[in-house]
């Protein structure tokens, strides 16, 4: 899956620097568009594309295949969700990667440019879509040039075996990924002010977890495509599809349909191993919990579809706020309790930090969507280190990371913060825990 930006406005997601976005567009824009050019001027198409009819000349064939692969990668760019980060992922490499196989850059050019458009574009700024395709047709040229350089190299000592396609398109997929994630990350961190390391890590994992079954999926199709006929393409596909579909709807039973975080049934597993790294010495992570201070309010006086709408804004800025590694969930028993499993924070001084600077993030006000009503909300967090706080088992863990948001709560809600107008409870002391602390459960 390839990464994209994403910017759906002012409401969806905070742009913090659209003038060095729009500056970066109109620099990289230029140089897809030299790109394009260049390819165009130097590298035709290659005769393997192309779908040879009964009728009509070889040019012709060229033609439908070129046309075929564009149709194919839309389909895929069609394909598209969002990740955390603000990056999206389509189901566009294995379609890009097996087009320039067959036909060389320039048919990767051209679906950079014509086969990745994608609905939410309707909705993107100028900059957003520029930067989009030319990110794209930057990295399927490169991939073009070095791909099959190397498959002009090495065929007249090996001939056309399969070995050397798969290399050619192992090769061309790299080349393609690696270029394309080093031109997003800058945009991903001028949107969202993080540095470029954190920006990098927003999506690394999910690539690295797909790239090699769509490079081996590409190689498929191309193979099928020469060997077979057009339609062996289709049908591996859509089998793929098929498959895809079903692990959707598996996932679904394990993330929150509002914000589509995590749920209890996908973050708890993933605490729970966690735990035991962490006990063991082998990793140090670290468990935050957090509510909302004040949310109520919002309810009371917008609405619930307000509610809705904050609570949405509150799990993409946590989402931003954290690494890629780091898991965000959205817990099943009441709407406003958020958790956050932070991975390789080893000191209670670098967690305490970092859960300072993701309260920051809610704080910030938030402008409901169509309108000019703006609503601000606090949060109580607590902390817990699974390598440090003597916490054996998962539900003492939660406990203590609940009992530390509950302290910070009483900011709040108790006599100083009521007299003082405090209206977010902040971080919660790091106290020592009581011996009962498994057993701590706090009245909503």
């Amino acid at each position: 899956m390839m990464a994209r930006f994403l910017a759906d406005g002012p409401v969806e997601f905070e742009v913090e620097r659209p003038e060095a976005l729009e500056l970066l567009a109109v620099v990289e824009g230029l140089a897809a568009l030299a790109a394009m050019v260049l390819v165009f001027l130097t590298m035709p198409v290659r005769g393997a594309i192309a779908i040879h009819l009964p009728w009509g000349s070889d040019g012709l064939g060229v033609i439908l295949g070129v046309a075929f692969w564009i149709a194919f990668g839309l389909f895929g760019s069609l394909h598209a969700g969002p990740r955390a980060g603000g990056s999206v992922l389509t189901f566009s490499t294995p379609f890009i990667v097996a087009g320039i196989v067959l036909g060389g850059p320039l048919v990767g050019v051209l679906m950079g440019l014509l086969a990745e458009f994608e609905p939410r574009e309707l909705r993107l700024p100028w900059y957003g879509v520029v930067t989009n395709h030319a990110n794209v047709i930057l990295s399927a040229a490169a991939a073009g040039v070095i791909g099959l350089a190397f498959h002009d190299v090495y065929e007249p000592l090996f001939g056309a075996s399969a070995a050397l396609g798969l290399a050619t398109a192992v090769i061309t997929a790299f080349v393609f990924t690696a270029l394309n994630t080093a031109l997003v990350v800058p945009v991903l961190a001028f949107r969202t002010g993080a540095s470029l390391a954190d920006a990098s890590r927003s999506y690394h994992l999910t690539l690295r977890r797909t790239a090699v079954a769509e490079t081996i999926l590409a190689w498929l199709m191309a193979t099928m495509f020469v060997i077979v006929g057009w339609w062996a393409a289709v049908a591996c596909v859509a089998l793929v599809v098929v498959i895809w579909r079903f692990q959707a709807q598996q996932d679904a039973l394990i993330r929150d349909p509002r914000t589509g975080l995590l749920n209890d049934l996908g973050f708890l597993p993933i605490a729970e191993g966690a735990l035991r790294a962490s006990r063991t010495g082998r990793r140090s992570d670290v468990l935050l919990f957090f509510d909302l201070d004040n949310f109520s309010a919002v309810n009371n006086d917008h609405g619930q579809e307000a509610g809705d709408e904050v609570i949405a804004a509150v799990a993409r800025r946590v989402q931003l706020a954290v690494r890629g590694t780091d898991i965000v969930a959205r817990r099943n028993r009441a709407g406003d309790e958020f958790l956050v499993l932070y991975d390789g924070v080893s000191t209670a001084e670098l967690a305490v930090r970092l859960a300072e600077r993701l309260h920051d993030r809610i704080v910030e006000p938030i402008t409901l969507r169509g309108t000019d009503i703006t609503v601000s909300v606090g949060a109580s967090i607590g902390v817990c280190l699974l390598g440090v706080d003597p916490v054996t088992a998962l539900d003492t863990a939660l406990a203590t990371a609940e009992h530390r948001s509950h302290l910070a709560k009483r900011r709040v809600h108790g006599d100083e913060g009521r007299a003082n107008g405090v209206k977010s409870g902040g971080v919660g002391p790091m106290e020592p825990l009581p011996g009962a602390i498994a057993g701590f459960r706090h009245d909503r």
